[in-house]
């Protein structure tokens, strides 16, 4: 900013605050509801607005509108500045206006402006509903902040049109950014609408925040140098100023509080001093700026202006704002915002808060990731950038986020309890794995919901929205507007209302199951504390621990330098792709969709180029070692499965093949026990958040459901369970009592309950994409309290245990043992998998172990004989007795190979339809084992080494690429990968198939004749038939399972979207031809465009463009192009009263007026224009056209106005609109401007309005000389 840019700081300070109350009369004080006309701003305003909004600078009327396009009026204006300038008001002022009675609500605030200078009238009028221009505007603010002019006005193309007298006001107002145009223009003589008063409140706060800092330049021995000034600091703060954090408050901006020279509180700060990114080998945010504020207070806002900077132990007062000058790495460490957090910084790589409380976030940063871990707490959250992440670890539930109109994608992978989503007028997508509890859909947009997490309720506002539900999720519920079906919104529900359990209240018989997901980690429901997969979170960097969520997995080979190669959150369009490496370099990839039967090379996947017509994702990041990188892969299709090679590669090594990783989706469903009292306790009540099996909540018998039909109460043994009930009331968030004889837990008799469920009868059930049944299980609850625990928990493994060697209480032996409280649970050093020799060897010392410490050397003894095997080993063999299906089996024989020590590279080049058989069969070994568990290594490899020897048959790829272009007929070649083990195979049979089954047989190909056939050019695609599907046919006169691809029908591309602009003032469109069509709904219609009558567009009308289809040719319509009209009635046109015109600058033939209440309307003539003596009302409207009806009217009152001076026996005027007449009206003449007309003495002259066209003359005003 210009040293000349002088800025009065107290008025700025103010003018931000109240501004706001004059803007409607109707006023709201309440920031916190939501704008419900938001989308009626123009699409750069909605942010802009929102943020206003919440830094309550301005605000909307009572029913929560903010009426983006109203004008501004001048007593609106005026009250602002009385009020936040501090005026002297008068309750009992009287009005020196002749339009502003002496009782008005905005009297006192009039003529306090008047006093001072900032607000004057003109011929004893002050015209308070007036609208204020902005040339107005920038005047009255030049007086009030004092802003000096140094902007030549040149460079606005309309600074001609500028009057006069507001030239140096708009010269400070430009100079200083608090007001700005549009496409080189000021547009001086245009109203001020709230749209645009928010965004110059916006910057006329920043600049008050800015201007008003001063700089850090030493701190040094508990001394700090603000600007020429030094301080002593205050006991409080001596932390914030300790050298530790020199670094990060090197020339740092702040205001300050003081004292008697010392320091007390601090107002405002901004961090300018940058980190470095991470050195190589390095964490992540290790190279940060750190800054420890020691749990100091600051009282107004915090800007971080800075990359790679860490802030840590603060408490903000006001906002806090990620600036756009952070264009990298950002991490949080237990702050608390009271104010709004504005993220307009930051990277894809990051922006976390850990352990932090937060109350409002506004995301405006592109392509953004925002991440809270640790249970950090944010209330709600908007979204308003087009492309951005919102992630959270299972500690996190956001309560509610918003989505703004213009946003494009918001990845949404953390729980969401309320998702509000605002649609505009281009598709808005929402993906990731993030539960969403409740969505409410508002606007008459497209809205595609890509998530593969859980959906609660789907609330549609709209009757016009388009929505479409990923395949794979249940909708609990969907609420649909009064009188619409689900296919008239629900875009794909033909596919998914198998999905929607009910609709607008009753059951959808179209609902069978939920499906699910397929190679996924296991989730846990189980309620004891165990969120199921062990994930890790980051801590404070600048540490020594990298903020990172991974699942530890072990490596895969000797020349695999990963010691981690899986994915997570698998969205219909993204993975997160999540790689530890024992060393530091690049890692290129490449994702390539199963179904191309692609393996690229090393080179090509290095250079990111794949030969032929294939689609892929591919890029490259850093990895350091030892450290877990999370990259995520982009551009991913619907419901296909993906191969990601990887090559590594640093400054001495590289991989010598490509490694893969598989891709697939994610699911998850829980379950809690509701509160209750530890004293004269006799019933706990369980609710599911998710369909249970129908059966499951029809059945009362707790032996049915309840393991043995009763509790473990520790101490005292078990308590049988009494009854059971039901509460129904919503369908799919059932709740189970249980009732049982009274217990006080925690009184030394007893201290905790809990209990096992009978195997599969209460879950949550669905079905994975293999066709595998799955399951989600739940397990039991516990509390903790009373003096005697440790002994009560021996005395119940007494009698868990028994006094005889059980192999079935092996798992109740072992779940006893974890009950000790920590750290005796960790003297112990259990072995999960010894929990049957820990049976054996209690039961065989029944009534000799009485202490902990007789325990303990027990298991001692037993752990010695059988020592635990690896945390790898053990992560391993945990996976494996986790899974619920093929899917997470298959998942875990990738994952985990190395430990297994089975060839992962053979195991993956097999097809997905024999790894699932592989995988199924290692899954049904492990469940005739005692207990279902695999209890070591050894056991997982000889189960999966017999599945390999009977699956690997089962051919490896088949690909083909039609090279037909004729529409229903295909011809090429189909060549195919046979199977790893191909010695019993004679020879091959290629169908047509449709789902996966085949439709009828194609041919068959011998072994020998090189696994591939040509299919003749124009051969016609059978009717039921869009796969091409391939098996092989064994000796024995079997065959094996069938793969199979889609179909793929070559044609022609569709032409790109036209070039077309508008000429909004007319309502056409430029660059059209008959080539093309249009759309006014959406798409719902379209219709050809008519060269020699060219369609006119009315109102607010959004208009899409294309190329129109060319089924000659076989061409489909091309991509559509978007234009909008805005209603320049309302937007822009107003009246010269004096003048009796319209103002011309938008006005045209396009417009129609009436002057008898819309009974008959005339054409605007922009060459003559007319005019409206006297008292009239005229409607002014956008003419209709052949698909329109016309705009709405908007009301404009001409008032008859005679303004003459009368002095020195002359009659003189500066209107063209007067005659005169000095014969009681007989005749008139008219009155010329500026040309005075000489009265004698004693004559009465009457002036009036001249009658114009059909418009009578005004009402004549008498003068006596």
């Amino acid at each position: 900013m210009a040293n000349s840019k002088k800025l009065g700081v107290t008025a700025i300070a103010t003018i931000a605050l109240t501004l706001s109350t004059a803007m409607h009369s109707n006023v709201s004080y309440a920031s916190e509801a939501t704008l419900k006309d938001l989308e009626q701003a123009s699409p750069w305003a909605q942010a802009l607005i929102q943020e206003a909004h919440q830094k309550l600078l301005v605000n909307g009327d009572r029913e929560g509108y903010f009426h983006p396009l109203q004008q501004v009026t001048r007593q609106e204006a005026a009250v602002a500045l009385a009020n936040v300038m501090g005026l002297e008001q008068s309750d009992t002022v009287s009005s020196s206006y002749s339009d502003v009675p002496s009782n008005s609500w905005s009297v006192s605030a009039i003529e306090a402006v008047k006093k001072v200078g900032w607000m004057q009238g003109s011929q004893g009028t002050f015209r308070p509903k007036n609208v204020l221009t902005r040339e107005e505007l920038a005047t009255i603010l030049s007086r009030a902040t004092q802003v000096e002019s140094s902007e030549d006005l040149s460079a606005l193309k309309d600074n001609q049109k500028i009057s006069s007298w507001a030239k140096d006001a708009v010269s400070s107002m430009v100079s200083s950014g608090i007001m700005t145009g549009s496409n080189g223009n000021f547009h001086p003589q245009m109203p001020v609408i709230r749209q645009e008063l928010a965004a110059i409140l916006l910057r006329v706060d920043e600049m008050q925040s800015n201007m008003n800092l001063q700089t850090i330049e030493k701190i040094e021995n508990g001394s700090v140098t603000i600007g020429n000034t030094s301080y002593r600091v205050s006991d409080p703060l001596k932390s914030f100023f300790s050298e530790n954090n020199v670094a990060a408050l090197t020339k740092a901006g702040i205001r300050v509080e003081t004292v008697d020279g010392q320091i007390t509180k601090i107002l405002a700060l901004e961090l300018v001093a940058p980190g470095q990114a991470a050195a190589e080998g390095k964490e992540e945010f290790s190279g940060n700026t750190v800054l420890d504020a020691g749990k100091a207070v600051v009282e107004g806002k915090v800007k971080v202006a800075a990359d790679y900077i860490t802030i840590k132990n603060i408490t903000i007062k006001g906002d806090f704002e990620i600036g756009k000058e952070l264009n990298n790495d950002f991490y949080a460490d237990n702050i608390t915002v009271q104010g709004t957090t504005y993220v307009k910084g930051g990277d894809d790589n990051t922006v976390v808060f850990d352990q932090s409380s937060l109350q409002e976030m506004n995301i405006s940063k592109e392509e953004v990731r925002v991440e809270a871990i640790n249970k950090t707490v944010v209330q709600n959250v908007n979204i308003e950038s087009k492309l951005s992440g919102l992630w959270g670890d299972p500690s996190i539930t956001y309560e509610r986020v918003t989505i703004g109109e213009g946003v494009q994608n918001a990845s949404l992978y953390a729980h969401v309890r309320n998702l509000e989503i605002n649609t505009g007028n281009e598709e808005t997508s929402i993906s990731g794995n993030g539960q969403l509890e409740s969505v409410t859909i508002n606007g008459s947009g497209t809205v595609a919901l890509q998530g593969t997490g859980m959906i609660g309720s789907v609330t549609i506002k709209d009757t016009t929205s388009k929505i479409s539900f990923p395949p794979n999720v249940t909708i609990q519920h969907i609420v649909l507007p009064a009188g619409v079906s689900p296919e008239q919104v629900i875009l794909n529900f033909d596919r998914v209302k198998t999905q929607i359990a009910t609709i607008n209240g009753s059951s959808n018989p179209s609902y069978t199951a939920p499906t699910g997901g397929g190679s996924t980690a296991p989730s846990s429901g189980s309620n004891t504390g165990n969120t199921g997969g062990g994930s890790v979170t980051p801590t404070n960097p600048g540490t020594g621990t990298t903020p990172t969520t991974p699942n530890p997995n072990p490596g895969t080979s000797i020349r695999n330098p990963f010691t981690v190669k899986t994915y997570k959150n698998r969205t219909e369009t993204t993975a997160d792709a999540m790689l530890t490496s024992t060393k530091t370099g690049q890692v290129y990839y490449m994702a390539v969709k199963l179904d191309d039967n692609v393996r690229p090379t090393v080179e090509q996947i290095k250079s990111g180029t794949l030969p032929g017509d294939f689609s892929y994702a591919h890029g490259e990041v850093s990895v350091t070692a030892n450290e877990l990188k999370t990259f995520t892969i982009e551009g991913l299709e619907k419901s296909k499965a993906y191969g990601l090679w990887i090559v590594f590669k640093n400054a001495g090594e590289e991989s010598p093949y490509p490694l893969y990783l598989n891709i697939s989706n994610y699911r998850t469903n829980d379950v809690t026990v509701l509160p209750y009292d530890t004293t004269n306790l006799d019933q706990i009540s369980i609710q599911f958040n998710g369909v249970l099996t129908p059966p499951a909540t029809t059945t009362t018998d707790p032996a049915a459901i309840f393991k043995d039909g009763r509790l473990r109460n520790y101490g005292y043994g078990f308590i049988e369970i009494d009854k059971l009930e039901w509460d129904l009331t919503i369908p799919d968030m059932a709740i189970m009592t249980i009732h049982f004889d009274p217990v006080t837990l925690g009184d030394g008799t007893s201290y905790r309950l809990d209990w096992q469920f009978v195997k599969n009868a209460l879950s949550i059930k669905y079905t994975s994409p293999s066709g595998s049944p799955t399951s989600i299980s739940f397990g039991g609850h516990g509390s903790y309290s009373g003096p005697e625990v440790v002994n009560l928990i021996t005395k119940q493994l007494a009698i868990e245990t028994g006094n005889t060697v059980d192999p079935t209480k092996g798992e109740a032996v072992m779940h006893i043992l974890e009950a000790y409280p920590s750290p005796l649970k960790q003297e112990l050093g259990l072995n999960e998998f010894n929990g049957l020799r820990y049976q054996e060897a209690l039961a065989l010392q029944a009534g000799q172990y009485m202490t902990f410490n007789d325990v303990q050397q027990i298991i001692g003894a037993v752990n010695q004989a059988y020592p635990a095997p690896s945390n790898t080993e053990a992560s391993a063999i945990r996976d494996f007795n986790n899974s619920q299906n093929a899917a997470q089996i298959e998942y875990y024989l990738k994952r985990v190979a190395d430990v297994l020590t089975i060839d992962a590279d053979l195991y993956n080049a097999l097809h997905q339809v024999a790894r699932t058989e592989i995988a199924q069969t290692v899954l049904n070994k492990r469940n005739v084992l005692p207990e279902s568990k695999f209890t070591s290594i050894e056991e997982i490899r000889s189960a999966y080494e017999l599945a390999y020897s009977q699956s690997s048959s089962v051919p490896i790829s088949v690909s083909f690429v039609d090279t037909d272009t004729t529409a229903g007929h295909i011809g090429g070649e189909i060549v195919w990968i046979p199977g790893a083990e191909n010695s019993s195979v004679v020879g091959f049979e290629l169908l047509w198939g449709n789902g996966g089954q085949p439709v009828s047989s194609l041919t068959t190909v011998d072994k020998n004749d090189g696994n591939r056939y040509t299919l003749p050019q124009g051969t016609v695609i059978p009717a039921d038939a869009n796969q091409l599907l391939l098996r092989a046919l064994l000796q024995d006169g079997s065959e094996t399972a069938t793969i199979g691809i889609t179909i793929k029908d070559t044609l022609p591309l569709a032409p790109a979207a036209p070039s077309i602009t508008n000429d909004d003032a007319r309502n056409i469109l430029i660059g059209a031809d008959s080539s093309m069509e249009f759309t006014v709904d959406n798409g719902v219609n379209w219709i050809s465009y008519d060269e020699d009558n060219p369609p006119v567009f009315p109102g607010d009308v959004y208009v899409k463009v294309r190329v129109k289809a060319d089924p000659v040719n076989q061409v489909p319509a091309g991509e559509t192009e978007f234009v909008s009209f805005v209603d320049n009635v309302y937007m822009y046109i107003g009246i010269n009263d004096a003048g009796n015109t319209f103002d011309t600058g938008y006005i045209s033939s396009a417009m129609e007026y009436s002057s008898n209440d819309g009974e008959t309307w005339t054409t605007y003539d922009e060459e003559n224009p007319p005019q409206f003596p006297g008292d009239l009302t005229i409607l002014l409207r956008e003419k209709a056209s052949d698909i329109l009806p016309a705009g709405p009217a908007k009301s404009f009152t001409f008032t008859s106005q005679v303004h003459v001076l009368t002095g020195n026996n002359a009659l003189l005027t500066s209107l063209p609109t007067l005659e005169y007449s000095l014969d009681g009206g007989v005749v008139w003449i008219a009155l010329n401007v500026d040309k005075a007309v000489q009265i004698q003495p004693g004559d009465v002259v009457q002036v009036r309005e001249a009658a114009r066209g059909s418009f009578p003359a005004g009402a004549p005003t008498d003068y006596q000389y």
